[in-house]
């Protein structure tokens, strides 16, 4: 569903994995591939050091593609809007350039996955957080998810 470089070294979100097998016309196969994404982005580091170390300080051409569905008219929310809003639980760290991380980033690798039921194409039980599509009864609304931690 898409790739970067991001999570390659430091203490931050490492990768968040999907079934490695994806049906299109499965509403929860969409659900759960549009939700990864949108994890991932909210997951990674604002700083500028990547782009300043590989690409001579120069910003990426063009937005990726597997960011296609996860804007705000897709989820009902900004995600840059959701990464420094503080709702009282000690998430934001205050920190200007890294509201989730702070300074001093997470003390290891982070690991999130996404699956469907009765797909183990990942093991959700090896990540640090693992997301179940949950789907309302009439097979296409997403109700939520059930979370593994």
């Amino acid at each position: 569903i898409g790739s970067n470089t991001y999570g390659g070294c430091g203490d931050i979100s490492r990768n968040v994995m999907t079934p490695p097998v994806s049906f299109p016309n499965n509403p929860a196969y969409e659900y759960c591939g549009q939700y990864a994404r949108a994890m991932a982005e909210l997951f990674k580091p604002m700083t500028q050091a990547f782009y300043e170390i590989w690409l001579d300080g120069q910003p990426a051409d063009k937005t990726e593609y597997w960011q296609r569905d996860i804007g705000k008219e897709q989820l009902g929310v900004d995600l840059d809007e959701v990464r420094t809003e503080d709702r009282g639980n000690g998430i934001i760290t205050g920190h200007t350039i890294e509201p989730l991380y702070g300074r001093t980033y997470l003390p290891k690798k982070f690991k999130i996955a996404f699956t469907v039921p009765g797909d183990n194409g990942v093991d959700l039980y090896i990540n640090d957080i693992g997301c179940v599509v949950i789907l309302e009864p009439d097979g296409k609304t997403l109700k939520g998810f059930n979370i593994v931690v």
